[in-house]
């Protein structure tokens, strides 16, 4: 319950955010929940996790024990009997187990459920009651469930090599992290395992699309299109911002589509903006530089001459499709650094369009090679 009250909430400020922005485009970085979901949270207090129209939680067994126990002189009994009974219930919540097999999150929703609940308890109590839950004791059993619950992640995402699954995973955690930071604990470790599992969905991204890049290039016949007549032309020019290059345009929204979905995985982090923001520029880079300029290289060892102008053309594309990607990093980059982003994948391009060029140079000087070869001359 606690949790999809969370939810609801992340999606509220959400719907607030871009009523705000209404009429301009809404980038990751204006949804940034980490600094404006505490205000959201604060609102409708009414709606109490332990105690609404599905849940009601009755804490009046527990005071009137404490009250008997008072009356009996064995406070301090029953307060260490009730403190290692719920360690014994914590161990039982945290051991649980589930599994990521087919993309089924039923078992680690219910896991997180069981969480937030025995910890939403633990809350109540130790604010409602005066000398029986230790502060302490209830610190240090939210961070040994924390430990616990950033090694099962871990290790149950293992073998994941699913992005999309990734990122539900995370909405999830993050609904959990900042349901618990509303009970007032600290969740800095839950943190700096979604920034691992940042990192992790950044490469598992770039891994899905280098291997659709290298595929679209290999495809790639790099012969010019053509069109039949005006109306194809108008077509095409009304299609494309690049007339030359239409063949190429999934490519480009290809690898926008990849920066977008790294700031929906990072929306949620209120902290370690720069880190974020250079993770994301260093994964693309490596995709423009080793996977998409390295596909295209390979293919200048091509003898047919129009193909090799083809690629020249192509070369061109992204050296200018660049800037588009650089002003998408600006849009929805998190830090607050001022400035433009430059990429040096603009540059490879450059570069290796001078390669492209040479390699024109020297298939025109074997081609004139080999006629002249073949023409026999009276010298």
């Amino acid at each position: 319950m606690a949790l999809d009250h969370t939810a609801k909430k992340q999606e509220k400020l959400r719907a607030r955010l871009i009523r705000q922005e209404k009429g301009m485009p809404v980038s990751a970085s204006s949804v940034n929940l980490g600094t404006s979901f505490e205000m959201v949270m604060n609102e409708e207090d009414a709606n109490d996790a332990l105690n609404n129209d599905e849940i009601k939680v009755d804490f009046r067994p527990l005071h009137q024990c404490l009250h008997i126990h008072d009356v009996l002189g064995k406070r301090g009994e029953f307060t260490a009997n009730y403190e290692e009974n719920r360690k014994l219930q914590a161990a039982l919540v945290l051991a649980a187990r589930f599994s990521f097999k087919d993309g089924d999150l039923t078992g680690f929703q219910t896991y997180l459920h069981d969480v937030v609940g025995f910890f939403i308890i633990e809350a109540v109590v130790l604010n409602s009651t005066e000398n029986f839950r230790s502060r302490t004791g209830v610190e240090l059993l939210w961070e040994n469930a924390t430990d616990k619950m950033t090694q099962v992640i871990t290790e149950s995402l293992q073998d994941c090599g699913d992005p999309d699954l990734f990122l539900s995973i995370k909405l999830l955690v993050i609904a959990f992290i900042h349901t618990m930071e509303g009970y007032g604990y600290e969740v800095r470790q839950l943190m700096d395992l979604m920034l691992s599992l940042l990192d992790r969905y950044a490469e598992l991204m770039k891994l899905q699309c280098s291997e659709r890049v290298v595929e679209i290039i290999e495809d790639d016949e790099y012969a010019p299109m053509v069109v039949h007549n005006e109306e194809e032309f108008e077509t095409v020019l009304k299609a494309f911002n690049y007339k030359d290059d239409s063949k190429l345009k999934p490519l480009s929204l290809l690898i926008k589509s990849f920066i977008q979905n790294f700031y929906r995985f990072a929306e949620g982090f209120a902290q370690q903006y720069n880190e974020m923001d250079d993770l994301l520029k260093k994964s693309l880079e490596n995709l423009l530089v080793q996977n998409l300029n390295g596909a295209i290289l390979r293919k200048l060892a091509a003898n047919n001459l129009s193909q090799v102008v083809q690629i020249i053309v192509n070369l061109e594309y992204f050296q200018l499709v660049c800037g588009e990607f650089e002003e998408l990093l600006v849009e929805n980059r998190y830090s607050h650094k001022g400035g433009r982003v430059v990429l040096e994948a603009t540059q490879n391009f450059a570069d290796s369009r001078l390669l492209a060029e040479k390699r024109i140079f020297d298939l025109v000087n074997q081609k004139t090679d080999e006629f002249l070869e073949l023409a026999e001359y009276d010298w």
